[in-house]
């Protein structure tokens, strides 16, 4: 069977590899699409009479969640909890709760998103807002525009409990055995010293990923530097060796690092320089989702 593809190169490697123990294989990729394909190529792979256990194969959020016994909300009931929480820490300051929960949601879906912002890149959340509470302060001391005190108080009090409400949010989702996405990760991270004693007879690739977050880069560096997982990269020269590309700026520090390049396995493309094949390239612009769609359908 030819390979032509990063699956094709992942399964042909993954067989030859691990004939004889592929339910030992763990496969993680960045989401759960390649899953699928995976399945197919192997299946092709395999003689009519081959029996054999499929490696496990997991999208990072999944393989995380395989690790604990926290459960994932979605946005709406964080935000719903978020806003409980939110009530709470201000009523405990002596603060009037003005908005309502519909006038709330925008913010507190911006706040949601930072919150899993700091979490998944491991910020030290009680600094961060300390730091960002007195640049608040000190922009309101020059405020040019005479912007109603009242308002600006107010704001100013809720940049100040922010970390209160942080904390409070999260160890309120924990003790309810409940996460966001960036929490999830952070626990993790905080536990896999401890969480990779289960792995003793398991490998585990991290396929395809590029850019990462500090929380998944602690995690997969444990089972690299505890020899039980590998990196299976998939990139081209035109990104990785022109250093002023900035699409080829992970890929070039990871493989910088002696550790990580001994535990990776590189599936390099060539593509702008393979003689045997003409590139062609066809630019159409469409208008929104359904334009894209629409002329998508023409093309095929």
């Amino acid at each position: 069977m030819e390979n032509n593809g990063f699956i094709d190169e992942i399964c042909a490697y993954i067989i030859d590899k691990h004939s004889n123990d592929m339910d030992n294989v763990i496969l993680v990729f960045p989401n759960e699409r390649p899953g699928i394909y995976v399945r197919n190529n192997l299946m092709k792979r395999l003689n009519n009479n081959q029996v054999i256990f499929s490696p496990k194969i997991y999208s990072m959020k999944n393989f995380l969640l395989s690790l604990t016994t926290l459960e994932l909300l979605n946005e709406n009931e964080l935000i719903f909890e978020l806003y409980k929480v939110y009530k709470s820490v201000l009523s405990e300051n002596n603060i009037d709760i003005k908005e309502s929960f519909m006038e709330y949601y925008s913010w507190g879906q911006v706040i949601l998103e930072d919150f899993n912002d700091i979490d998944k890149d491991l910020v030290e959340a009680k600094e961060l807002y300390s730091i960002t509470y007195e640049e608040e302060k000190i922009k309101q001391i020059f405020d040019v525009n005479n912007s109603n005190n009242e308002i600006k108080n107010r704001y100013l009090e809720i940049w100040r409990l922010l970390y209160n409400i942080y904390d409070k949010f999260k160890s309120n989702l924990l003790e309810n055995n409940k996460a966001y996405e960036g929490l999830l990760e952070r626990v993790i991270s905080d536990k896999i010293d401890e969480l990779i004693k289960k792995f003793d007879d398991k490998k585990v690739y991290f396929c395809g990923f590029c850019r990462i977050t500090k929380s998944v880069e602690k995690i997969i560096k444990c089972f690299i530097d505890n020899e039980k997982g590998k990196y299976i990269w998939n990139y081209d020269k035109y990104y990785y060796e022109n250093k002023s590309n900035k699409a080829g700026m992970f890929i070039r520090q990871n493989l910088n690092n002696e550790k990580v390049k001994n535990n990776s396995i590189i599936i390099e493309n060539d593509f702008l320089s393979n003689q045997n094949k003409y590139i062609h390239i066809h630019i159409k612009g469409a208008p929104q989702g359904s334009g894209q769609i629409a002329v998508f359908n023409k093309i095929i």
